[in-house]
């Protein structure tokens, strides 16, 4: 019964704009660039790998037509005005807490430059969304430090690189839920210490990013949109304006920071014997289906900005000047009803950094998978609720990534 609801929908057709482009992938480069002599740049702040919630990183970083709840936050702005199938009530609520560890490989910017890595802290994500009615409030933060080895022989051989991002959503559905439209603030901080916790870079900005989502009425397929606009700040003035890896070898602390215009478009489609954007009226959705998913990002040019890694070493390796592509596509295959689901997908990372020999560095395909398990129910405040726990790793060459979420069962 299941087999024959798959194979009569109309929308099968969309099975065939899931195509894998294979390119080239980069090796590793021992790169030498321009020395650093003045302040007069700029660092970019920017993560071409999939980084969010469990579920998206396993189905390949899609999440702009499947956002749901406060998973979401991160990828679409809509996701606090979108309900589950069986939410009935005037005031509903969800939850997440997910934790990365993205630093299982030697090149996490795709810089080529391998990690000069002497530990991390893992990329932690917690977020909550409130809704009432047709409105929804959301609150995301999330975080990463990394501590990069410079030089045995520098007067500070490590430097701390922390980045944290807090972004406050406001949502409302309209058309009985069909279309949702959130807007909202993101704001950035990012710093460089060094060992001796003195701060070389310190950038605290905003930006404004904007999503929607369609999901037409009683039909089983749903489309996202989002922006972010980009973030450039100033540096905040320290007593300090130079940094130095020995005696002999000092250079100037940049004055800016930059990050790119990003525009994404997801479509997905849910085969399954009831309909997607059908509610459920209080019940639970347990039944064996099939979500395919993809999203395409356009991400804008980074002119004038430099890589982090390379700053590190006294260098300015540039980002290139081209806009960059990145399709994501994913499936999840909820086998057990109710129980159990299981995902997979793959991106594309774009390449962002030049070589030392001006040409672009390639980008680097990603493989994906995961799964999520219900482990507990329970009733609060009259209404029941289902907890689950998901699994999800992401590897490419020189990187891999393996996480662990926990959240509610949707």
């Amino acid at each position: 019964m299941w087999r024959g609801s798959i194979l009569g929908r109309s929308e099968s057709v969309a099975l065939a704009a899931f195509v894998v482009l294979i390119l080239c992938l980069p090796g590793k480069a021992s790169a030498q660039f321009s020395a650093i002599e003045d302040g007069d740049y700029a660092l970019e702040i920017f993560n071409g790998v999939a980084l969010g919630s469990g579920r998206s990183v396993a189905m390949g970083g899609v999440a702009l037509a499947t956002a749901l709840g406060s998973e979401s936050l991160s990828f679409n702005s809509a996701s606090p005005a979108i309900r589950t199938s069986y939410s009935s009530s005037k005031w509903d609520w969800s939850a997440h807490l997910n934790w990365f560890n993205p630093e299982l490989g030697d090149d996490f910017d795709n810089d080529s430059i391998p990690n000069q890595s002497a530990g991390s802290v893992p990329f932690i994500t917690a977020g909550l969304v409130i809704q009432y009615k047709n409105w929804g409030v959301g609150l995301n933060v999330s975080g990463i430090s990394r501590t990069l080895e410079i030089d045995n022989n520098a007067r500070n051989p490590r430097l701390e690189l922390d980045s944290s991002n807090l972004q406050m959503v406001l949502a409302r559905s309209f058309f009985s839920e069909q279309l949702n439209f959130g807007f909202g603030l993101r704001l950035t901080s990012f710093n460089i210490r060094t060992q001796s916790n003195q701060i070389l870079y310190d950038l605290e900005g905003v930006n404004i990013e904007s999503g929607l989502l369609f999901k037409p009425k009683y039909k089983s397929h749903r489309h996202g949109l989002s922006i972010q606009l980009p973030i450039t700040g100033n540096i905040k003035t320290e007593e300090i304006s130079t940094f130095c890896l020995n005696n002999d070898s000092c250079f100037p602390l940049p004055q800016k920071a930059k990050s790119p215009l990003v525009i994404g478009y997801g479509v997905a489609f849910r085969f399954a014997k009831s309909a997607w954007n059908k509610p459920t009226q209080g019940k639970w959705r347990d039944e064996r289906s099939l979500l395919l998913a993809s999203d395409i990002y356009l991400i804008g040019t980074g002119d004038d900005t430099f890589g982090v890694e390379a700053f590190s070493q006294g260098q300015l390796q540039p980002v290139g000047k081209r806009k960059n592509i990145s399709v994501r596509a994913g499936a999840e295959f909820e086998c057990l009803p109710g129980r159990l689901r299981v995902r997979a997908g793959s991106y594309w990372e774009p390449g962002r950094f030049q070589n030392e020999s001006g040409g672009t560095i390639p980008g680097r395909l990603h493989g994906t998978f995961g799964l999520e398990l219900r482990f507990l129910q329970f009733r609060l405040w009259q209404k029941d609720y289902r907890l689950r726990l998901s699994f999800t790793g992401d590897f490419a060459p020189r990187y891999a990534n393996s996480g662990v979420s926990i959240g509610f069962w949707n």
